[in-house]
């Protein structure tokens, strides 16, 4: 039987970070890791801290205008830094 609480939380871990990485997720807890302003460059924000369960977390960066070989159309995008799904 798959394990639904764990497909739960993936689901609204992928919400938060398609749609509002930029915002405080509606539920769990996300905050930007100290010291980590130094890699806010081009557009990319500072590291952060994401919560999907007591043993899981994913620490990200996000940049709402990103462009890529020389196009002009610019979009969001998460930039996934590490995943760890082991206890902390």
């Amino acid at each position: 039987m798959p394990d639904r609480a764990g497909l739960q939380k993936a689901s609204r871990a992928w919400d938060y970070l398609a749609h509002t990485p930029n915002h405080p997720p509606r539920i769990g807890q996300c905050a930007k890791l100290k010291g980590t302003d130094k890699f806010a460059k081009n557009g990319w924000s500072a590291v952060y801290h994401y919560e999907v369960s007591s043993a899981g977390r994913i620490d990200f960066q996000y940049n709402q205008a990103f462009t890529s070989g020389g196009r002009e159309d610019s979009h969001p995008v998460v930039r996934i830094i590490r995943l760890d799904l082991s206890s902390h």
